[in-house]
């Protein structure tokens, strides 16, 4: 038998370029890229950055890991700066 296809996941992502606008860039210090995901958040929602974030590191994980390292710290960073409850 030949092994089933899985089915092609997509992630909702808004189509509005969020993060370069503020200045974020996964190879920045860890200051910089706050400060980015800070004046980020004057232009899109918290759920947004994170799925954008999110989408970001699942597509660079296999090529760029030091990159998705630092998206993935910035996803906790966000979550414990900006998440309400």
């Amino acid at each position: 038998m030949p092994p089933k296809k899985r089915p092609v996941v997509k992630i909702p992502v808004s189509p509005i370029a969020i993060l370069e606008p503020a200045g974020y860039y996964s190879g920045d210090s860890a200051v910089k890229r706050h400060r980015a995901l800070a004046s980020a958040m004057k232009i899109a929602e918290y759920k947004d950055i994170i799925f954008r974030l999110n989408a970001v590191a699942i597509r660079l994980k296999n090529t760029q890991p030091k990159l998705v390292k630092n998206i993935r710290s910035d996803v906790k960073w966000m979550q414990k700066t900006y998440r309400s409850g």
